[in-house]
């Protein structure tokens, strides 16, 4: 009898970033994959290694954005990084069709690794690239599949995924994983799996039906699975469901995932038993960042420093915030202004946006580029859809859902918010229009008064409202804009409709209504 020990290490949800830094002021975040670089080093040096990356790695930040934008001839630098480390397989997460399909199909083709994509389907109703490989590392063979969320077309750009087909994971899996293991002689199979959990992992209570994640059903429902690689929703997981082993290491590179996998066989060569612990190696301040990677990275990093330090305009006032939550729920100048930048970008006179983060945010006295792009992290476009008052209504409830009350009465985050992610970026506020909704009430009963221009909101009337694409799909469970007419559609990207702003508005006075309020 013979024992053998390999181990997973898996990045996801790293969106761009690299150097330790938010783009602020601080440049030691413990985060970024040159950060990670030299733990995967550390750990590569332990045992035998296979390193997966679990998607969302060409998108999120400023350098990946001003790649995209002004240098999108050439791969996309993340790949050029993937490939200096040597990954040996990669999944697609949702972001990575964020800039079209060209420029994600030069990033694969640059790929010295294979992507993985079981659950997405060409034109002719086969797998995008490879659904799944496998590899015999330090005497183990190991198989991945390769599985993505299938809600990416309730986000994405039409034209960006058009002829695709996004299926279910969980039935993807349940051909796939029969498959591998009747016809591939393998000791271990492993999923990548873009997309996280719909229940909660203690209780198995579900928590969600959407169909955006299923790492649970994956887990409890796909008999053959040993290991469950996930991400997506950004959180810090290791542990087992049953006897499968999940790693989720949060984002930005904060986390990297492993799994130790100890596999018996006897003397004939067949395997007799296997055990598999996962864990999280976290990155600190102290672990030094890859320089070779950042020696790559520095003449694009230069031109990047160069253009976010652009003065591009002046704020005469303060739309500058410490608390997100106070500004979500007295409002803000900073919010009113990103909804007035909408309104006149569209000529609507209805707007709702987001704040995106939790923490301090908002515009310095003067603006650069930097300024913008760290406020405004999503690469969203502008919709004007026309709605009924009865949908600004309900969609108004749903963002009053944000908020529940403690036992002091006093109004807190909802868990539906921060569990199992975090989800600020899924309360909006409006401008445009005047409400009073009561905290003390049910949800969905809590709207008592909603005006607009000082008339009260018809069920049945019909207004123009500007918001951005991801809002638009119903994402974020607005469901009454799903099937809303779209009046206009603008592809422009709104850190550029931002900055455009500025050209014509170079000197902003900011400005601020209590057009809501909520009662507790």
């Amino acid at each position: 009898m013979s024992t053998y020990e390999i181990q997973l290490l898996l990045t996801s949800d790293v969106h761009g970033f690299v150097y330790p830094t938010l783009y602020g002021e601080d440049q030691n975040v413990p985060l970024g994959l040159a950060k990670l670089a030299t733990r995967i080093a550390e750990k590569r040096a332990e045992r035998p290694t296979l390193l997966i990356d679990n998607g969302d790695l060409i998108q999120g930040s400023p350098l990946t954005y001003y790649h995209a934008t002004f240098h999108s001839e050439k791969p996309s630098p993340m790949i050029e990084l993937a490939n200096m480390l040597n990954y040996d397989a990669a999944v697609l997460g949702n972001h990575e069709f964020n800039y079209g399909m060209d420029y994600l199909t030069k990033a694969m083709d640059a790929a010295n690794f294979q992507y993985l994509t079981a659950s997405i389907l060409d034109e002719k109703n086969e797998p995008l690239r490879t659904p799944y490989i496998v590899q015999e590392i330090g005497s183990v063979r190991v198989a991945i599949l390769g599985l993505t969320t299938q809600y990416i077309p309730v986000w994405e750009n039409p034209d960006h995924i058009k002829g695709l087909t996004f299926r279910s994971a969980l039935e993807t899996a349940k051909e796939w994983v029969p498959y591998i293991r009747q016809h591939e002689n393998i000791d271990c199979l492993v999923v990548a799996y873009h997309g996280g959990f719909e229940t909660d992992l203690e209780t198995g209570e579900v928590l969600e039906t959407t169909g955006e994640n299923e790492g649970y059903a994956l887990a409890t429902e796909v008999p053959g699975i040993d290991v469950l690689l996930t991400g997506h929703q950004h959180r810090q997981l290791a542990q087992r469901i049953g006897d499968v082993s999940i790693v989720q290491p949060g984002s930005k590179g904060q986390m990297l995932g492993q799994v130790i996998v100890q596999v018996t066989k006897d003397d004939a060569g067949e395997m007799t038993g296997i055990q598999h612990f996962p864990t999280l190696v976290p990155i600190e301040e102290t672990t030094s960042p890859n320089v070779d990677l950042l020696d790559h990275l520095a003449p694009l990093d230069e031109k990047l420093q160069t253009w976010l330090d652009q003065p591009l305009g002046t704020i005469d006032g303060n739309l500058q915030y410490q608390d997100a939550f106070e500004a979500r729920l007295q409002k803000h100048p900073y919010v009113e202004w990103i909804n007035a930048v909408q309104m006149e970008a569209t000529d609507t006179n209805i707007s709702c946006t987001s704040i995106f983060q939790n923490g301090p945010g908002g515009l310095p006295s003067e603006v650069t580029m930097r300024d913008i792009i760290t406020n405004y992290i999503f690469p969203n476009t502008l919709v004007v859809l026309q709605l009924t008052g009865r949908d600004i209504r309900e969609a108004i409830e749903q963002s009053a859902s944000y908020f529940t009350l403690n036992e002091a009465g006093e109004p807190t985050v909802s868990e539906a918010f921060l569990y199992p992610k975090e989800e600020p970026y899924n309360y909006d506020m409006w401008d445009g229009v005047e409400f009073v909704a009561d905290l003390r009430k049910p949800v969905g009963e809590r709207v008592t008064m909603l005006t607009h221009q000082g008339v009260p909101v018809k069920d049945d009337a019909l207004y123009d409202v500007v918001m951005n694409n991801y809002r638009a799909t119903g994402a974020g469970h607005f469901d009454m804009f799903k099937e809303a007419k779209r009046l206009a559609d603008p592809q422009v990207d709104m850190t550029e409709v931002l900055a455009d702003y500025f050209l014509r508005h170079p000197n902003v006075t900011p400005t601020f209504t209590k057009n809501y309020t909520f009662l507790y």
